[in-house]
């Protein structure tokens, strides 16, 4: 999902305004990164609308509770996650399929037997370099 908006969108703990606020997506000049990339894993739907459940940018600590700033760098995929409320301004660009813990996963184009190159990202055999 892509946010084409012009204001820092919060990323929450929780798919509510009252719960923890994370932090918000631009940079340390509290400037917003325009046309910022969010990874969706869920949609959530209650009574304050409709959140996507997204993967943090930063390391959070094990039970949520913050981020983690003496992490060795380890982001663990368990319990990095928070949630974001759904704008007019956000474009879903892929929808993949789910796995087992119904995370939504990437269609793979490449048949099981088929061996792929490290950076193939669309499985024609070719790898492009930004």
């Amino acid at each position: 999902m892509i946010d084409t908006g012009v204001k820092p969108i919060s990323i929450y703990k929780d798919a509510k305004t009252s719960s923890k606020e994370y932090y918000q997506n631009g940079n340390s000049n509290s400037k917003v990164i325009h046309q910022f990339p969010f990874v969706v894993l869920d949609t959530v739907k209650n009574s304050q609308g409709t959140w996507y459940k997204i993967r943090t940018d930063c390391i959070l600590k094990a039970d949520r509770s913050a981020k983690d700033n003496d992490s060795n760098g380890l982001y663990d995929y368990t319990y990095n996650y928070g949630y974001i409320k759904v704008k007019d301004s956000m474009m879903v660009i892929y929808e993949g399929n789910q796995d087992a813990n119904h995370d939504k996963v990437p269609d793979t184009p490449n048949k099981p037997d088929e061996k792929v190159l490290p950076g193939d990202v669309n499985g024609d055999g070719e790898i492009i370099s930004c």
